[in-house]
């Protein structure tokens, strides 16, 4: 079985948009993708493991592509 969102609190898209999280490694991967439209791949990876964890899953996740 497969669990999904392990945080207790789900994050809103527009959250997720301006970085408002207390995670400050993903915080400046967002605003170097917002600025740059680009990141190092490592950090890619980081980044979009988190918004599956602050999503409610991959469905919802996927949404997300480029916040």
């Amino acid at each position: 079985m497969v669990h999904y969102g392990k945080m207790h609190g789900f994050m809103r898209r527009v959250q997720l948009e301006k970085a408002q999280t207390a995670d400050p490694l993903w915080k400046a991967s967002q605003f170097e993708m917002v600025h740059y439209g680009k990141m190092h791949g490592f950090m890619r990876m980081y980044w979009a493991k988190k918004i599956l964890e602050w999503t409610r899953g991959p469905e919802d996740a996927l949404k997300y592509p480029y916040i």
